[in-house]
């Protein structure tokens, strides 16, 4: 078991880590990993997320976006969320949707940059 002491309690100071996607030809699923704990300022509470032009909020470390056009390009960041406020995103992860008549596409795309 792993244990996160932190001392003092701020905004996020870094990004989630590994963001991730898996893709058919109508959804994109994007998965992602904690702040390293030094970074979190607290427990995080949530992550904000952009995907292409839409924002939206999860509690989860994954988010899919369902009903939406083969091969086609989406972008997608995400970051964390405290009780003091919201850190860094990652860097914009730009994701395809499969070509039809391929039912799944696996991407495993990782980004282990930390944003200071």
């Amino acid at each position: 078991m792993f244990l996160c002491l932190v001392l003092y309690i701020a905004a996020p100071s870094a990004a989630p880590i590994n963001l991730q996607y898996s893709a058919t030809t109508d959804s994109l699923t994007f998965t992602w990993e904690e702040i390293p704990c030094g970074s979190r300022g607290g427990s995080i509470t949530s992550y904000e997320y952009i995907f292409d032009s839409t924002s939206g909020s999860a509690t989860l470390r994954s988010e899919t976006f369902d009903q939406l056009t083969a091969c086609t390009n989406y972008d997608f960041k995400v970051k964390g969320v405290n009780r003091i406020n919201s850190g860094p995103p990652t860097s914009e992860l730009s994701a395809t949707t499969a070509t039809e008549g391929k039912h799944t596409t696996n991407f495993e795309v990782t980004i282990n940059r930390t944003s200071k």
